[in-house]
């Protein structure tokens, strides 16, 4: 098939070892600083502002959907 009839393109990855909603769960067990949560934001935004400026959508935007290692 042409490179010009492709419409989509799917990334897969490899499965981190943690995501933040799961990081948000445990927060008992783990000390979460509140630097530590400004720039786990700060990152996820920078990479959904990223996506966007390549006009690059993520339909799924979610705490479950961002890897934490």
């Amino acid at each position: 098939m042409p490179l010009e009839q492709l419409t989509h393109i799917f990334l897969v990855m490899n499965l981190g070892q943690s995501d933040f909603k799961n990081l948000l769960n445990k927060s008992d067990a783990t000390v979460i600083s509140e630097e530590h949560i400004k720039t786990l934001l700060f990152n996820m935004l920078s990479a959904v502002n990223f996506m966007h400026s390549a006009n690059i959508v993520h339909r799924d935007l979610k705490p479950a959907n961002f890897l934490v290692d």
